[in-house]
């Protein structure tokens, strides 16, 4: 197999034979630092296309960048394990339970990042911040499933990719570089990264977004929101491996 599917099936391995208290405790690593992320977009976020959201977009790209270079488990890339399921190096089930395991603890640190700033005690200075994340909070639980099915289809094929990049670019500054772009890319285009909406729901909720009918906004947050950003990202992620794997197939029987 190619070399490069090699370093991904290692990866994967690596991610999947981690152990359980070591993989919570990367996962909530990793949700707290897209949460952190997250936090610099709001700030800058504004609903016009404009430098301050281009710029929010590269900060945000912090939180997975620092997930990839500095460590943690994100359920996004954990995708990557399906390489050796497919070469049957591991079990469906190992991989699943990785996945849960990871997701649990990305939402534990993304919520721990929202406890955070919600016991901020003076919010003078975060009134427009606050403004912001209940107008992202409303048009993400708003959005219909089936569009945030298919925006984080998208979503986890580009951060698949920065992944790729990330594990195949000898020259770790070309690798940064691409990684920014992809990011970059799907954080401009309205993506939706199930980790970061555990954030922004979960910080949307604790400032009161929705509190007038909770009931309807918890169903509209997991079925409008959570829940299909997890199932698109999972589908993104398992398709952008899986398409990799038939294209080196096919390369290799041309040879």
């Amino acid at each position: 197999m190619h070399q490069n599917w090699n370093v991904l099936e290692e990866y994967g391995l690596k991610k999947i034979h981690t152990k359980t208290l070591f993989k919570l405790l990367l996962g909530i690593m990793a949700g707290f630092f897209v949460g952190l992320g997250y936090t610099g977009l709001i700030i800058l976020y504004t609903p016009d296309p404009s430098i301050q959201l281009f710029l929010g977009s590269i900060i945000f790209c912090t939180g997975i960048l620092m997930c990839m270079y500095v460590g943690g488990n994100l359920f996004t890339t954990n995708c990557a394990g399906l390489a050796p399921i497919i070469t049957k190096k591991t079990r469906w089930h190992q991989f699943l339970y990785d996945l849960t395991i990871t997701l649990v603890g990305n939402y534990i640190g993304s919520m721990i990042v929202a406890g955070f700033i919600y016991t901020i005690k003076d919010k003078s200075h975060y009134q427009s911040f606050i403004n912001n994340l209940i107008t992202i909070g409303e048009a993400k639980i708003n959005s219909e499933w089936y569009e945030t099915f298919f925006s984080a289809i998208i979503t986890n094929i580009l951060v698949m990719a920065s992944l790729f990049c990330f594990l195949w670019f000898e020259n770790k500054v070309i690798g940064f570089v691409m990684t920014l772009f992809m990011i970059t890319l799907f954080a401009l285009t309205g993506y939706q990264h199930v980790v970061a909406n555990m954030f922004i729901t979960s910080i949307y909720l604790f400032e009161g977004g929705g509190s007038s009918d909770m009931a309807n906004t918890m169903l509209r947050v997991f079925c409008h929101n959570l829940i299909p950003s997890l199932i698109g990202n999972l589908a993104g992620g398992l398709l952008m491996v899986y398409i990799y794997y038939l294209c080196l197939n096919k390369a290799h029987k041309k040879h």
